[in-house]
């Protein structure tokens, strides 16, 4: 099923005249497709999420054969401490298995992964220095090797518009 015929079936009620209408008019710019695969995520503990709810979309090159295991298994747990103290409420691991993009068309070259987060509020500075003033070495050693197992390829914050 192609991207528009996924869209216009959460808008099954909508006229096909105002649905085309709609989807022309954005977003606009440059439109890339990813086919992705969820590898991971936390659970998602609240109501739907509502449109126009805000997410963070980081992109990822893999580096290293461990990526995947230090986002799984390191990672993953900050993400569930977040969703315990309120700042998160979902974080997603993705693998890019097709897109529209390729090296040659993209300066950037090709992200292998990403990562989707939704964030309920902002931390406080103190919680902040809190958590990085508590980290044992270990934590320091697992940050360290595990974001030089990938490389980042950018950050971009999307806004939902459809949910079924």
């Amino acid at each position: 099923m192609c991207i528009r015929d996924s869209g216009r079936s959460v808008y099954s009620k909508m006229s096909k005249k105002k649905f085309d209408k709609v989807w022309e008019a954005g977003p606009f710019g440059t439109r890339n497709f990813y086919q992705l695969e969820r590898l991971d995520n936390t659970t998602w503990l609240f109501e739907d999420p509502e449109i126009g709810t805000i997410l963070r979309l980081n992109a990822f090159k893999q580096i290293e054969d461990t990526y995947e295991q230090y986002e799984m298994e390191f990672y993953k747990k900050w993400h569930n401490k977040g969703i315990l103290n309120g700042s998160r409420k979902w974080w997603e691991f993705n693998r890019v298995l097709s897109s529209n993009l390729n090296t040659e068309s993209s300066t950037d070259g090709t992200p292998t992964h990403s990562t989707i987060g939704v964030f309920d509020r902002e931390r406080s500075q103190e919680e902040i220095d809190e958590f990085w003033n508590n980290l044992t070495f270990e934590d320091r050693m697992m940050i360290k090797n595990g974001l030089a197992s990938r490389e980042s390829m950018g950050q971009y914050q999307l806004k939902l518009i459809m949910f079924k």
